[in-house]
Parts: structure tokens; sequence; C-alpha cells
């Protein structure tokens, strides 16, 4: 199965069929991706690996293979369609900011939709693919099992909250203070191509990473006091998940536990709107308030000191 990315998104050509990508999961042995068949009304879905072996024994097309300029009509309409979701999305206004995770097809449709709109990568979603991709590079255990090489992982996962103006400087004097050759590969090969950015052949500058530097950066946010990850849409996405109770319900069903769904948001709204706030959590909050007062900091420590703290927090 071949696999490619650009402006429509990820794609996957397998027989000649065109297949869209689906979602991400992980089992107990590998991390995998599912696909779908770009036909409408054509059911069929393949499952792969990170090598894009096919982990699944997919159906049969109820359609013909589409020759080379149907395919490429096909991935153009997939990208119309991504398009026009995220305008749905928003009601056809024009956000100032989009908060999402790091789906390169979405990422893709609102650059081109609202180029005008900042994108703010989502911090758990940096945090969650960091952490995924030692494994992938055989990290996790020495990660684990070595609080200097567990440091010096927060201090990366650190750069984000460094001014995106300094974000190069700190990671150039960072690799100075890491076990280089534990890390090389995943800083290579990952962490530079996705995030910080490859340096030119000629080692100067560097430029944006797949993902800007500007979308995962959370200095301004950390000020500001915006946000920094999308986890209250994705609690609502697990409250919704919570009140269906089961992936298929008959159309009766869902329409009962959605009402019941809707009484349950519109209370909640009644009493934000009488000014009984949710509480937050204390460690919750000592942990922003720790944050807030490091950054505010960093203009008057060293740039190793300040990954540091902010590195001791993130492990908190």
């Amino acid at each position: 199965m071949v696999s490619k990315e650009n402006k429509s998104g990820r794609k996957a050509i397998l027989d000649g069929f065109v297949f869209y990508f689906n979602k991400e999961y992980d089992t107990i042995e590998e991390h995998r991706t599912r696909w779908i068949c770009s036909q409408k009304g054509c059911n069929v879905s393949v499952v792969t690996d990170d090598n894009f072996t096919i982990k699944n024994n997919p159906r049969s097309h109820n359609h013909d293979a589409p020759d080379a300029a149907t395919r490429l009509a096909d991935i153009s309409k997939g990208q119309i369609k991504i398009k026009a979701k995220v305008r749905r999305l928003v009601y056809d206004s024009s956000p100032t900011s989009f908060s999402c995770d790091y789906e390169q097809s979405i990422l893709n449709a609102i650059r081109e939709v609202f180029p005008a709109t900042e994108i703010w990568g989502c911090y758990f979603h940096f945090s969650q693919n960091f952490r995924r991709n030692l494994g992938e590079y055989g990290l996790q255990a020495g990660v684990d099992n070595d609080p200097a090489l567990a440091l010096q992982a927060r201090m990366l996962r650190a750069l984000a909250f460094v001014p995106e103006e300094d974000m190069v400087l700190a990671y150039e004097e960072l690799l100075l203070h890491i076990q280089i050759p534990f890390w090389r590969n995943f800083l290579v090969q990952y962490f530079e191509v996705y995030y910080i950015g490859e340096p030119d052949h000629y080692g100067g500058a560097r430029g944006d990473g797949k993902f800007p530097r500007a979308s995962w950066n959370v200095y301004a946010r950390t000020l500001n006091g915006e946000m920094k990850t999308n986890n209250s849409a994705e609690g609502q996405h697990f409250k919704i998940n919570s009140t269906m109770q089961e992936m298929h319900p008959s159309i009766w069903k869902f329409i009962d536990k959605i009402r019941n769904f809707d009484e349950s948001t519109y209370s909640d709204f009644l009493q934000w709107n009488d000014g009984k706030v949710p509480t937050e959590s204390k460690r919750w909050k000592n942990i922003e308030k720790q944050k807030l007062a490091i950054v505010q900091n960093y203009r008057n420590v060293g740039i190793m000191q300040y990954l540091r703290s902010v590195a001791n927090v993130l492990a908190q």
C-alpha cells in the first residue's frame, strides 16, 4: 500500500483504488491507521501499521478501480469536502484562531479557507505525539528508567514555552547539554522534520518544520491565559460517547439520548449564566500558576535554567 500527503490530505492507493485517511489508534502491539475507500457507497476499509503493511483482510469493492484521471479528480474532490467541512464548523464566519491537533489535512484546509486565521496546535497532542514517537524510536525504556534522560525529554517539550523568536536558539543550546548519541535519530528524523525545523544544506538557518513553530508555541498563550490545548472539546466528545453508551444505537435510541445530552448541556449553560462556574482542580490551578510565574520570568534567567524549570513543572 502506498501513502502520500499533499494539499488534499493523507491518502493511500491500493490495487488502483484510492483510500482516504479515517483515523489512527493504538493496539497492544502497535500504532495503526484506518483508511476508507473514496468511492461513495463503498464500505471497504484497510488497516495498516506505520510501515503501511496491511493488518486486516479488506472486503471486495462494489465498483471497478478508477483510471488515473478519475483518481486525480477523486483526490481533488476530497480536498473540496474537507474545506466545506471546515467552513461548516464555524457557520461561515471568519474566526481569528483555530485550536486543533496535528492532522495535516485539516491544517491545510484551515490555511486555505481562512488564510488570515492563526492556528493554535494543541499542546496535549504535541506531547502525546512526542511520547508515542519515543516508543517508535526505541527510546521509551531509556527515558522511563533514567532520570537524566527523562529530564532531557521534558526539556525538549519545554521548548514550546520559549518565545517563538528564540525557539531555534534555545534548541541549539539544548543540544549542547543532552546525550546526542541517545537522541540523534529521534531528533534528526522526527523532531526537526515535524517541529523545530531542519537546518539548510550549509548548516545555517533552520526553516519551519511540517508543523510551523508558531502553531505549537504556547509562550504567548500562557502569558495571556489563553487555551494551550483543545481538551475541552475532547471532554465534550467523551461526554457524548458516555451518553450514548453504545457505538451504533437505533435512530430512536439516538434521538432519546441526544435529547438527554442537550438538556444536560443546557442545564450547565444556565448554571454558568447564573455565575456557578465549574470548580477547577486545585492541583491543576497550582500547576498553571507555576507555569505562568516561570514564563513571566523568562527574560531574567538563562535558557537552560528556564527549560529545567518548565520541565520540572511538566513532571508534576
